[in-house]
């Protein structure tokens, strides 16, 4: 099984270098490029630990140490990742239970061509918490996308794909999270 992990993990580390490979382009052009891209002021570091709720029910975000100028696609992939591999079912027995890995596959139906920024999924055999979870990616999702409007599917997957890969590596993250992990990276990539 360890094998065929690694297996896995080299093999998408070689898809992902690919990918890198041929669609490099040179320095002149990438900043023309870079140019026309929609940045402001984000984060840097937008997950749930920055996240706060005072006693008036308010969210409080802190910690802008990492404030940069940026696309928020970068906060938002980046919250999204930690909620589905630290967050989600985070304090449970469920989190550590391998039997209960399953109910991950359900988040990746959220990268499916056509439903990356659709506010539809079918939510039938599927628990309370995922359907609360997923619903909360689809509002983040709504909101980037309402924010920045020329952003595809493929740019939004690519981001996701990028902080899912440094989630599987992230010390907290548990085993059959870091597993489940290298399944949603593979099927961020055939999505491409």
């Amino acid at each position: 099984m360890i094998y065929i992990v690694f297996y896995r993990a080299f093999y998408i580390r070689e898809c992902v270098l690919n990918l890198c490979a041929a669609s490099s382009k040179s320095c002149d052009n990438l900043q023309k490029f870079t140019s026309s891209i929609d940045t402001r002021n984000i984060h840097g570091d937008f997950n749930s630990r920055n996240i706060l709720i005072n006693k008036k029910n308010e969210v409080v975000i802190i910690d802008f140490s990492e404030m940069d100028q940026g696309h928020i696609v970068k906060d938002i992939a980046k919250l999204e990742r930690d909620i589905i591999f630290r967050v989600f079912e985070a304090g449970t027995p469920s989190y550590y239970d391998w039997g209960k890995s399953r109910n991950l596959k359900h988040f990746m139906k959220l990268n499916k061509k056509g439903y990356i920024f659709s506010t539809k999924y079918i939510n039938s055999g599927i628990n309370k918490n995922i359907k609360k979870s997923i619903k909360f990616i689809r509002g983040i999702r709504k909101t980037l996308k309402d924010l920045s409007p020329e952003l595809t599917e493929k740019e939004y997957l690519c981001a996701l794909l990028h902080y899912s890969l440094l989630g599987i590596i992230h010390s907290e993250v548990s085993i059959h999270r870091k597993v489940f992990g290298i399944q949603y990276v593979n099927d961020i990539l055939e999505n491409f």
